[in-house]
């Protein structure tokens, strides 16, 4: 049996569901299914019971569900050990992050903390946030950047807020947002949703989402280009990006602003490795952008 095969049997029992199964460990539902009929063929007994409603697990599925959990403790603990034996900071730091951070932020963090801990490696996954906490959750990185106050019962550090702007390269007020084209990238439901809700305060029309694009780099060069106007947080553009802003405020006057946090899972909360790296973010303070 392999670490992610134990992994695959709790989150099975989890969600009682291949497909949200497969999702929350990053696999598609087909790799599940075989890795599933794999794990049956080798321990030669049946773990789950397949229906229309989902899945249940046979008593020897219980009972394997209830040896992943010890064997997971065991294995987390193994990692603390020998941390904690090779002096808590050689290791690779398995970091999730938010493209917006990744573009703007993370690159001067990773080097400032590379400049006091050279023995320490990084890497680096970009993600939404939504999936680096669920990743976080599910140990499958130390730590995740993540955009937006979510809940959650892990540990976390705030590093960042930033102010939100329709961006475009010409002059832009509040009646051009209805006129020109949204430039719309792909993020999660918690910024989508926090946009929605601000459009909704303030027009009586569907928002004009006329480009739809993959990744924020892309939305800016569109932007830029002239196609459109796109909606942005001050803290995920760089120095050198230069538009004309049309601030979104919350119906008190004050800007909408969004936080990113840095999260660890709080069993690895006190592993040298990552409380370091946390306790560096949070000596190094907010950076507040507007």
């Amino acid at each position: 049996m392999r670490d992610e095969d134990w992994k695959t049997i709790i989150a099975l029992h989890q969600y009682q569901n291949l497909t949200k199964a497969a999702a929350s460990l990053y696999l598609t539902q087909p790799t599940m299914t075989k890795q599933l009929a794999r794990i049956e063929q080798e321990l030669g007994t049946s773990i789950v019971r397949r229906s229309n409603k989902g899945i249940s697990f046979t008593p020897e599925g219980e009972f394997l569900v209830q040896q992943a959990h010890k064997i997971n403790e065991i294995m987390l603990e193994t990692r603390r050990g020998l941390w904690q034996m090779q002096g808590g900071l050689s290791g690779t730091l398995n970091i999730g992050t938010s493209s917006s951070f990744a573009r703007s932020q993370l690159p001067r963090l990773l080097q400032d903390y590379s400049a006091q801990n050279a023995q320490t490696k990084f890497k680096v996954t970009v993600m939404l946030s939504s999936e680096a906490l669920e990743a976080v959750q599910n140990e499958k990185i130390h730590v995740a950047f993540v955009n937006g106050d979510r809940k959650h019962h892990e540990k976390q550090v705030l590093c960042s807020c930033g102010a939100a702007y329709a961006i475009a390269s010409r002059p832009i007020g509040k009646e051009d947002l209805l006129t020109m084209d949204m430039i719309m990238h792909n993020r999660d439901s918690y910024s989508r949703n926090m946009l929605e809700s601000w459009w909704k305060q303030n027009f009586d029309q569907p928002m004009p989402i006329g480009i739809v694009v993959q990744d924020i780099d892309t939305s800016l060069k569109w932007v830029k280009d002239g196609l459109g106007y796109g909606v942005m947080f001050s803290n995920c553009l760089n120095e050198d990006e230069q538009f004309y802003r049309y601030p979104l405020l919350e119906p008190d006057g004050t800007p909408m602003r969004r936080n990113t946090w840095a999260i660890c899972k709080k069993d690895w909360a006190d592993y040298p490795l990552v409380a370091n790296f946390m306790q560096f973010i949070e000596d190094r303070g907010v950076r507040t952008v507007d």
